[in-house]
């Protein structure tokens, strides 16, 4: 181990022994959650490709966090698992470092693609709210599109700025995630003050109001209470490796950051389940277009 030499991740090699009981906890529960994550994630890309009521804005948004979460599950976790087993058992310099670099870029691409899509979908509900009736011609389709693009390419370069230093890259990463949550949670109070600005409204003018309006602001304010939930989660996942990155920025690597930095990308792993299965449990329509392609996934192997 003395002679291993790997740039940004010499430290991490030479302290392996050391975090190897998060390594292998990482590797086990990581493998377990790749094909549920791959079945679950195609399942619910099939059902919003293929149900034209389920293209919105908002599930545009779903099925590009989907196809994140399946680079991550069967690309990215192998990679990863590859690079860990490599580095406890395989001593070749050029080897273990080429797995480390290329394991960490694609995890770091499709995660952060993962979260964008997610902060880009809370900002999508309070545009909806903010905007009313010009939010169908100003967010359309096509122009959500278009962000989604914006947000892969920029989900590439932080990845890429590993190449660059593992310093610049944990500093970025960490303030990036940080940023991002900030805008998410002044979306959300933004979008409750107006609920409850609406809320009062209608009770006070209740006998105006038609009954659709009403029922329309139940469902926008379930679609909205959904989304915080994601949120919810996305902070509990991704808190960890945020505060890892941000004690390796500034303190370096050592033997708790890595601990922690072991336990903050196992839950970034089992996120990639965790979402879309509450995606499923959540949003009825995306439930029930999933189930429909799942059975008729089945059908259709069970006729041939």
């Amino acid at each position: 181990m003395e002679n291993f030499s790997c740039s940004h991740f010499t430290e991490w090699y030479n302290l392996a022994d050391d975090v190897f009981s998060y390594t292998i906890a990482a590797i086990v529960v990581s493998s377990i959650s790749i094909v549920p994550s791959i079945i679950l994630n195609t399942a619910i890309l099939v059902a919003i490709i293929r149900s034209t009521s389920l293209h919105t804005p908002q599930n545009i948004y779903m099925s590009n966090l989907a196809v994140s979460n399946i680079g991550l599950s069967s690309l990215g976790i192998p990679l990863s698992i590859a690079w860990k087993v490599l580095e406890r058992y395989h001593h070749a310099n050029e080897l273990v470092c080429f797995f480390a670099y290329f394991s960490y870029t694609v995890c770091s691409f499709f995660c952060g693609a993962a979260f964008f899509m997610v902060t880009a979908a809370t900002v999508d509900r309070y545009l909806a709210l903010r905007l009313h009736l010009t939010y169908v011609t100003m967010v359309t389709n096509t122009r959500t599109v278009i962000v989604c693009m914006v947000f892969w390419v920029i989900s590439l370069m932080f990845a890429l700025l590993l190449l660059i230093g593992r310093m610049v890259y944990s500093l970025a990463t960490s303030l990036g995630i940080l940023l991002f949550m900030l805008v998410m949670g002044y979306c959300y109070l933004k979008i409750y003050h107006i609920l409850r600005h609406h809320h009062n409204q209608m009770q006070s003018q209740m006998t105006s109001q038609p009954n659709h309006s009403s029922i329309n602001i139940s469902r926008y304010r379930k679609s909205v209470i959904t989304l915080a939930y994601i949120l919810a989660i996305y902070i509990v996942f991704y808190t960890p490796y945020l505060s890892s990155q941000a004690v390796i920025a500034f303190n370096g690597v050592s033997v708790p950051s890595l601990k922690l930095w072991s336990i903050g990308v196992l839950l970034l792993f089992v996120n990639s389940f965790v979402n879309p299965l509450f995606h499923c449990l959540k949003f009825e329509d995306v439930r029930i277009a999933t189930w429909k392609a799942i059975l008729l996934r089945m059908t259709t192997q069970t006729e041939s």
